[in-house]
């Protein structure tokens, strides 16, 4: 019983120690509170409502729109909501990217989410499963897509053809058919090619993820043996190739190296990975010239 209280405890000082960190990382893309003039909320922190979703004053009167030419790979952007700080009250925070690929042409940006954002199973059950059939997907791609963006912040993301070929693995196993998604995982060749993720590279920092505090409260677990770039402690989070066969997925171990878990997460049930959604977004879309996306380096 003490050793589940001391559990207890030390997991409600990560969570409120995450929480001062994403007030601190919000404050890069937030300007201060304001009062929503088209609901009346008040206390607003975001650039936009967490209420309504109306564009905060600054970001109604931007003119530093992003658009086309205006990031690179490596830079950090917002865009979307999603919870975070774990305090429901004070509404969504803003979705921090890391910025991977641009096209040739500059059109297309390939964004992955900075931080771990909430944790789920690869697949509700224990079965064979690819990522065309497993509950994750269907779960970025119905619930997140709707609540973390606006339908103006969704046209601005590429429906993908996401390639789910054997060749995408580490294992060579049949990855399933092909899927044309907005929002997706990445697979172990695209996190090899983007985080140099490997069997052997275990000293990995940079593909080391941090979980917000909202996904440590459902249950996300984090090493701090294990340090990402910015020092903070590290979990484990999915890829959506495939394992040695089609029960086990394939994930980003605590220290950054390539590693696999059984689809439902039945094999330790005390390290649940944590989401960290891709996406290929539109940098000539409309809705960036409310400004939607805010550049932060």
């Amino acid at each position: 019983m003490r050793m589940e209280w001391v559990r207890n405890v030390i997991k409600q000082i990560i969570i409120i120690a995450l929480a001062l960190l994403f007030v601190m990382n919000s404050a890069l893309c937030e300007q201060g509170t304001w009062d929503c003039p088209e609901c009346g909320r008040t206390g607003n922190t975001g650039n936009y409502c967490g209420n309504c979703r109306h564009p905060a004053p600054w970001i109604e009167n931007s003119q530093d729109n992003i658009s086309k030419g205006s990031i690179g790979i490596g830079d950090i952007v917002c865009f979307g909501h999603y919870e975070q700080d774990n305090n429901l009250i004070n509404g969504t925070e803003e979705i921090e990217w890391i910025v991977l690929d641009i096209s040739d042409d500059g059109v297309k940006a390939l964004l992955l989410s900075r931080f771990g954002l909430d944790v789920h199973p690869y697949n509700d059950t224990l079965k064979e499963v690819s990522w065309e059939t497993c509950s994750l997907r269907d779960w970025l791609n119905s619930d997140f897509l709707k609540s973390s963006f606006t339908e103006e912040e969704q046209t601005a993301i590429f429906i993908t053809e996401v390639d789910n070929s054997s060749k995408q693995g580490y294992w060579n196993t049949n990855g399933g058919k092909n899927t044309s998604d907005r929002i997706f995982l990445l697979s172990y060749h695209e996190a090899k090619k983007y985080l140099e993720v490997t069997w052997e590279n275990d000293k990995n920092i940079h593909a080391r993820v941090t979980p917000t505090a909202f996904a440590i409260a459902q249950g996300a677990r984090v090493r701090n043996s294990y340090k990402t770039s910015e020092n903070t402690a590290a979990a484990w989070w999915w890829l959506r190739s495939p394992g040695l066969n089609k029960s086990i997925a394939a994930d980003v171990s605590y220290d950054g190296s390539l590693k696999y878990c059984n689809v439902d997460n039945s094999y330790d049930k005390t390290d649940c990975a944590v989401d960290r959604p891709a996406i290929w977004l539109n940098l000539e879309s409309d809705v960036f010239q409310t400004g939607s996306m805010i550049d932060k380096q």
